[in-house]
């Protein structure tokens, strides 16, 4: 694929996005069978999102044209967000939240990173993988329902420690140190 039709295919998936986050409920979100790292948290960031939304698994060639549906990492049909640019569809989700939900793109941007890496085939020298994570839920025969569960419980995990480390960021930058000696009140 050319470069200036995965340009235009990546300005579509984020419209898509954004158009889906946009929508009234009731929305939903398909996804494929047998989850992998890019399509559990791509769902699971979009479920977070918009908690109302059902959730679908179906066949990976599976064509979803339904104008309330959106289909992560799936390559087929006019809802599809499979993030071929960035090199994820949980990438491509990221990048759309960056005008929408800073906090939150900046909270879960380095993991878009890593899954966009792991996602192309790209080597990745983190320790820990998110799709290695998978894999191991895999393994223990945990079913697409549970792994999504397990993966917006991550998600959810890192976006509050990241606006608490914020939090304390913005807090510190405030404090006065006299000498060498700060005191911080409760609360802070």
């Amino acid at each position: 694929m050319s470069d200036e039709t995965n340009e235009t295919r990546s300005t579509q998936e984020t419209a898509r996005i954004r158009d889906w986050l946009s929508t009234e409920d009731p929305v939903s979100i398909a996804t494929h069978i047998r989850v992998d790292a890019d399509a559990a948290f791509s769902a699971a960031l979009l479920h977070i999102l918009r908690p109302r939304a059902s959730i679908a698994f179906v066949r990976a060639d599976s064509v979803i044209v339904a104008p309330d549906c959106i289909a992560v990492d799936l390559s087929n049909g006019p809802r599809s967000v499979k993030g071929l640019r960035v090199g994820s569809a949980f990438g491509a989700v990221v990048d759309a939240l960056r005008d929408i939900d800073r906090p939150v793109h900046d909270a879960l941007a380095d993991w878009a990173s890593q899954l966009n890496e792991t996602d192309s085939g790209m080597p990745c020298r983190d320790r820990l993988k998110l799709s290695q994570l998978v894999e191991c839920w895999r393994c223990l025969e945990i079913g697409d329902g549970e792994i999504l569960a397990r993966a917006e419980e991550l998600l959810r995990g890192q976006i509050s420690s990241f606006r608490m480390r914020e939090g304390h960021r913005r807090n510190a930058e405030k404090t006065v140190v006299d000498g060498s000696v700060c005191v911080v009140g409760p609360g802070v």
